[in-house]
């Protein structure tokens, strides 16, 4: 199927974070040359070892997942929140004070992210045993697979992005058995 970029999270390697307390998989991130300060949009896979603050991004929004261990405790603008695999995906400013403590110990978590005057997002993570497909809604669309799958009869490895190119028309997502994945929609602001 045409318009379907695929992205391999083994072919990216990990960055530190903004503030240095980290690291991060940079998967996505447009325009294609975009430095931190920059972009319209990036999609990351970070790290999170220890406690600490998040890195700041003015006049940014973002959505944050739990991918895998026990989860964080969060504290945005001093309001409790808790984020563990199962949770909903949480979307909050990026220039709010942001502070993570783990549960367990370490966590991987999804980060979308998006300047708020250029695009907004949505990111949804959904549980499937079946194909299943995906309205692309007419903007961008991102398909991070959890566990292996196939997406327009491409296969995705775990951590793999499909780039859907925006359309109108739907794409399939095809488990093998049992898959998680999160989709992520961009449109213009």
């Amino acid at each position: 199927m045409t318009g379907i970029e695929i992205l391999k999270a083994s072919d990216r390697k990990p960055m530190p974070w903004k503030n240095g307390g980290g690291e991060t998989i940079e998967i996505a991130v447009h325009p294609a040359d975009a430095s931190l300060e920059t972009f319209d949009w990036r999609l990351s896979i970070a790290t999170v070892a220890v406690d600490g603050p998040f890195s700041t991004f003015a006049g940014i929004d973002r959505t944050i997942a739990v991918l895998t261990g026990d989860g964080m405790d969060m504290r945005i603008d001093g309001k409790p929140q808790r984020l563990t695999p199962e949770t909903v995906p949480f979307p909050f400013q990026g220039d709010s004070k942001t502070e993570a403590w783990l549960i367990g110990g370490p966590v991987r978590d999804l980060n979308i992210m998006s300047r708020r005057t250029t695009l907004r997002h949505r990111m949804e993570r959904l549980d499937i045993t079946a194909p299943t497909r995906i309205e692309t809604e007419g903007g961008e669309c991102l398909v991070l697979a959890v566990d292996a799958c196939r997406v327009g009869g491409v296969v995705l490895d775990v951590y793999d992005v499909a780039h859907i190119a925006p359309t109108s028309m739907p794409v399939t997502v095809e488990p093998q058995g049992h898959a998680r994945i999160f989709v992520i929609r961009l449109f213009a602001a």
